[in-house]
């Protein structure tokens, strides 16, 4: 097959839709599909740009950041971007067009505007209310009948979707390459002394700034723990704020991370904490921490849910309270066998989630579109 896949969020930006789009692109090369990405030059977000990948990435104009749903948005700004997208698809002739969060502006919905293929939309969001669908119901739900198949990566992003529309979802879910992250052996500190990991960009929904004023109450009784901070973001300046003299010893912001250095710091940490107050739809950093072994401590929304069950491969505490997390890591903390059963648990559960076998699940979704249409 010829498969496109369109996202407006690529490497070099940092984030979950840049790892699945990316990851599902080489995996379907690697089963002998033609591939392309179809994407915007951005000029930030740090990530390195796979040279591999590069070589079949179409990019339209450049990427225009902008708050949204308690994260940051993309959309590609270009004043010839429909006349550039209706050239490159009449001479690609794709078979499947793979279009990610496809009811966003401008390039996901331009492509389903334009595209002659079979369109496949991928969710990946999700949000207790989505402003911008109730304001433009009347556009999109056009768009939205475009789409031949409709998948999303969860139970959490297929419910918020479809709230508004009435069509029917498949989840298929995100993936996580266990090749690379994977434990190494790293001997767990004692009690009191453990490393505590944060991935994700400095934004109000990842839950930070929670997690930095629980930080600071378990000082109180754990002197010797260390959070290191990985991620960079609008709120990088208030979160170094919110510190007090003793917790700026132990906190290390880091910035952002990628290849072996990030592996290496799953590895070592000692538990993963993911404080998301909300609008999360799945959790790749979830994924990467089960996969490196690592017990881990989240809050309790949607989306988290449906990757990780209380007591199994987490333990959850009620979001945006920073009392209970102070206490949900404090039991964590303390609690040795507790994070050993947690990390064991995360090794079986993660086995489900490895690219392979994801890209296979979208591989024959697509090639039962191209019989039932064709």
């Amino acid at each position: 097959m010829k498969i496109a896949q369109v996202t407006e969020f690529f490497a070099p930006w940092a984030g979950g839709i840049s790892e699945h789009v990316g990851h599902l692109t080489l995996e379907l090369r690697a089963l002998g599909h033609e591939v392309h990405v179809l994407t915007s030059r951005h000029r930030c977000g740090g990530a390195p740009v796979d040279d591999e990948l590069e070589r079949f990435t179409h990019r339209f104009g450049t990427a225009v950041q902008f708050p949204y749903n308690g994260s940051m948005a993309n959309i590609t700004y270009s004043f010839n971007l429909p006349r550039r997208l209706d050239a490159l698809l009449e001479r690609e002739g794709f078979d499947i067009i793979h279009v990610h969060n496809p009811m966003t502006p401008t390039l996901p919905l331009l492509t389903l505007d334009r595209s002659p293929a079979l369109n496949v939309g991928t969710f990946h969001a999700f949000h207790k209310t989505e402003h911008m669908i109730v304001m433009w119901r009347h556009v999109l739900r056009p768009r939205m009948r475009r789409l031949h198949l409709n998948l999303a990566v969860s139970a959490a992003a297929r419910d918020a979707y479809q709230h508004y529309f009435d069509a029917p979802f498949e989840i298929v879910p995100n993936g996580i390459d266990l090749r690379r992250f994977r434990p190494n052996g790293h001997v767990p500190a004692a009690n009191g002394e453990q490393s505590l990991l944060f991935v994700g960009q400095l934004v109000p929904k990842k839950g930070l700034l929670t997690l930095l004023d629980a930080f600071e109450l378990l000082l109180d009784e754990f002197p010797r723990l260390r959070l290191q901070v990985v991620g960079d973001g609008p709120l990088r300046d208030a979160c170094h704020r919110r510190l007090g003299p003793r917790a700026r010893e132990r906190v290390e912001f880091l910035g952002q991370q990628h290849g072996p250095r990030l592996v290496e710091l799953y590895q070592t940490c000692d538990v993963f904490c993911a404080p998301s107050i909300g609008h999360e739809s799945f959790g790749i950093t979830l994924l990467e921490a089960m996969a490196a072994g690592k017990p881990i401590v989240a809050s309790r929304i949607a989306g988290y849910l449906d990757v990780v069950r209380d007591g199994f491969e987490a333990v959850l505490h009620r979001s945006a309270d920073v009392r209970d997390l102070r206490d949900t890591l404090r039991h964590v903390v303390t609690d040795g066998a507790l994070r050993s059963r947690l990390a064991s648990q995360a090794l079986r559960t993660v086995q489900r989630y490895a690219w392979p076998g994801v890209a296979r699940e979208i591989e024959s979704r697509y090639e039962r579109l191209l019989r039932e249409c064709c």
